[in-house]
């Protein structure tokens, strides 16, 4: 059963049951109610009038808003304080990509007189500008030599004093062009915001000039017969009378004020509170008047006034008091008819409605009810500024420079954007409906399950970086955000998806890493070049010799094969090894003085560090220190120079342990942990901390607070960190000093 027939029924059959009931008590209460009622319906209707100009005003806040967070209003704003390019665009290929933008918006906001970005520098300067001109209202992209410096008006200054998200309503004039009233005049309001900004001030501001011209010229037309209309200031100048030659008259000299012209309606124009009440006209007729006020954009304060005669107003009194019985009669002999047309008049604007929403489905031009009174028309004016809305949030998806990607909750693509095209090789057609794990690497499927898992619980997942296959197979590094999506209940109902591709800029800092890697062996050479040889020829020979002398005091001492030399056997293997090992470590330094090429294989990091330790505490500390060791469990394995990082695990220990030895408290402290692409070492002590001279000059070749130290310790240290693709950080303050390195997990 159709709404339009259960309405016929239900209303015939009220009609018929309340007819006569009604009709008694409408003949006793008319009179003493006709009154209250009458002037509650004027109240009404002026709040339906004012409500129909808020309607008219508030999707210009929105979209200032909207378009001040535009990725490419902020690079052109940032460019014209800096210069230079962003994604390889320069400031113009930026401002002709926002031109189109604002045309596509004011060929769907048709009340948009300008659309501005102005920037902060050169006085104010407008960077892009859209003009509405001409009879036909066409759009025209202002060129260069005619934009403007906006700087000495006074919206420039109000709007670029204003804090993040703040909204600026200017007053409602005629607008001006260099100074000069611009002909034929138009009624515009001036909405703006600035640009974000963290520090400092904004690097610019969205403004939209709004042409009020359509809605002040229909708010009359809406009112009842025989109503005069009234729209006033906070000052009380007019912007609609009657009266010709009063609105706006202050843009041309001494302004008529509404409270001089009705002084018993004085501080109407300042109140905040709807109003009802009688007052007279001039030649002496009593009038009934409402006052509605509101604010344009929640900042502009306006009133608007229905003022209509007082006879009008209650002309049915006696009428409906005399004929109320008949009415109740009538009521019943009609009520079918009354049903049937009533119910097709509230129907035809829903009818309407549903078929637009068929038609914006569809891709098709949407015509809307929005003219219709009541819930109908609030009703339509509202899905009205919802298609604006998507229109505005297309446009913007469809100009990103990023792959935007939705999916449902099982996987599906409902929505691909053009740079998802770029980036994918799918056109919108291929990839709608196509499972989105055909765009994932076989050995990357668990980290989609798991990412689709936390966003369908309602976790956003901040920018990481992954890999995705485009159509053709090819691998491609991509930084990637995911968000739920929700629906109007709140619930979760899939997952935004929004990609960069990075293989590029991950390209680019290998490369910068292994140019860092050549500088960073250029100082070392220079550091430590003239003693390597040196150091490598003295240091070999007695080494080898120690080695010699240890073994045959092993077989002296295995000849005499003496139970109670065994122990000494065993330090003498020990002492022989790491002879050995100190050999290895000489030949390991010329290697990496001369560029060599290292030995890198998958080692257990934690083994690593155990030998490091080993190494480092083969001479007994002075004092006695405890050791805390706190690796991480199920680390995988990592590509390293086994015996450079022996060597920098050793290097810091020693260190460390030298630090304590005046200290009450000595604790040493051995870490590990999971840093993402990363493995983290922490080393710390509980020693004095860093010196400010210390501090000043600690990774600097031949700079040392030690007696007998080189002080190129912790110099080839961070290099062989630096070489592996680490970094190495050092914190300090009075409970000693803390290095922490990090080794990548997968070769660079």
């Amino acid at each position: 059963m159709s709404l339009m027939l259960r309405l016929v029924i239900t209303m015939s059959a009220l009609a018929i049951l309340t007819a006569a009931a009604t009709g008694i008590l409408i003949y006793k209460r008319s009179v003493n109610t006709i009154t209250p009622i009458a002037f509650q319906n004027l109240e009404a209707q002026a709040g339906v009038l004012a409500d129909s100009l808020d309607d008219y005003v508030g999707n210009a806040q929105e979209d200032v808003f909207a378009l001040s967070h535009m990725q490419v209003v902020s690079n052109i704003a940032e460019l014209n304080r800096t210069g230079g390019v962003v994604g390889g665009k320069d400031i113009n290929a930026l401002r002709q990509q926002l031109s189109a933008d604002f045309l596509a918006i004011g060929r769907a906001k048709q009340r948009y007189a300008q659309i501005r970005l102005i920037g902060a520098n050169d006085d104010g300067r407008e960077l892009v500008r859209v003009n509405r001109q001409g009879l036909d209202g066409s759009l025209e992209v202002v060129p260069d030599e005619k934009l403007q410096s906006k700087a000495g008006r006074d919206y420039f200054s109000a709007v670029m004093a204003l804090p993040n998200d703040a909204i600026y309503v200017s007053d409602l004039n005629y607008n001006r062009e260099y100074g000069t009233l611009e002909k034929p005049y138009i009624p515009t309001l001036r909405i703006a915001t600035p640009l974000p900004f963290a520090t400092g001030s904004s690097p610019g501001m969205i403004i939209i000039n709004l042409d009020m011209r359509q809605v002040l010229e229909q708010l009359p037309k809406k009112a009842p017969r025989d109503s005069s209309i009234y729209l006033i200031d906070r000052e009380g100048k007019y912007l609609i009378s009657p009266e010709p030659g009063k609105a706006f008259d202050f843009e041309f000299g001494d302004p008529s004020l509404f409270q001089n012209d009705w002084p018993s309606l004085r501080g109407v124009e300042s109140s905040e509170k709807p109003a009802t009440g009688l007052t007279t006209a001039q030649d002496g007729t009593p009038l009934a008047y409402a006052a509605w006020p509101t604010r344009l954009a929640g900042e502009l304060p306006v009133t608007l006034i229905q003022m209509i005669p007082l006879s009008t107003l209650l002309g049915a009194k006696s009428t409906i008091a005399k004929s109320s019985m008949i009415t109740g009669f009538l009521a019943t002999l009609f009520a079918i008819v009354a049903a049937v047309g009533i119910a097709a008049s509230l129907t035809r604007p829903l009818r309407a409605i549903v078929g637009a929403i068929g038609d914006a489905g569809a891709g098709r031009p949407v015509h809307l009810p929005d003219s219709a009174d009541g819930e109908a028309g609030a009703i339509a004016r509202a899905f009205g500024r919802y298609l604006e809305k998507e229109a505005l949030l297309g446009a913007i998806v469809n100009s990103s420079v990023d792959a935007m990607v939705s999916v449902d909750l099982n996987g599906a693509i409902n929505s691909w954007n053009p740079a998802a095209e770029k980036l994918y090789g799918y056109t919108a057609t291929e990839a709608i409906g196509m499972q989105i794990d055909s765009l994932v690497p076989e050995d990357r499927r668990e980290e989609l399950v798991e990412g689709m898992r936390r966003v369908a619980k309602g976790e956003k997942i901040s920018e990481f970086e992954t890999v995705k296959i485009d159509k053709s197979g090819i691998a491609h590094d991509v930084s990637l955000t995911m968000a739920p999506i929700r629906d109007a209940a709140g619930l979760v109902v899939g997952v935004s998806r929004i990609g960069r591709d990075i293989t590029q800029k991950l390209t680019d800092e290998k490369r910068l890493r292994r140019l860092q890697a050549e500088a960073a062996h250029a100082s070392r050479i220079n550091a430590a070049g003239q003693m390597a040889g040196a150091l490598a020829h003295e240091l070999n020979q007695p080494l080898t010799a120690m080695v010699n002398y240890a073994r045959s005091a092993r077989r002296v001492l295995a000849k005499r094969d003496f139970p109670a030399d065994d122990d000494v056997i065993k330090y003498i293997d020990k002492a022989a090894d790491q002879g050995q090992r100190a050999g290895g470590i000489i030949r390991r330094l010329r290697k990496f003085i001369g560029n060599r090429e290292q030995k890198v294989e998958r080692a257990d990091i934690n083994q690593v560090i155990e030998e490091g330790l080993e190494a480092a505490l083969l001479e007994k500390p002075k004092q006695p220190i405890e050791i805390k060791r706190n690796y991480a469990e199920q680390l995988s394995t990592i590509p390293i120079d086994r015996i450079q990082i022996q060597q920098v695990v050793a290097n810091l220990l020693r260190n460390a342990v030298e630090a304590m030895e005046k200290s009450s408290t000595r604790t040493l402290t051995v870490e590990t942990a999971d840093a993402g692409d990363f493995v983290a070492v922490i080393i710390g002590d509980t020693g004095p901390g860093l010196s400010d001279d210390a501090w000043t000059h600690l990774f600097e070749a031949f700079s040392t607070t030690k007696e007998d130290g080189m002080g190129i310790g912790l110099t080839i240290s961070r290099s062989i960190v630096e070489t592996h693709g680490g970094k190495m950080e050092v914190h300090s303050d009075l409970g000693g000093a803390t290095f922490r390195f990090t080794l990548p997990k997968q070769q660079a």
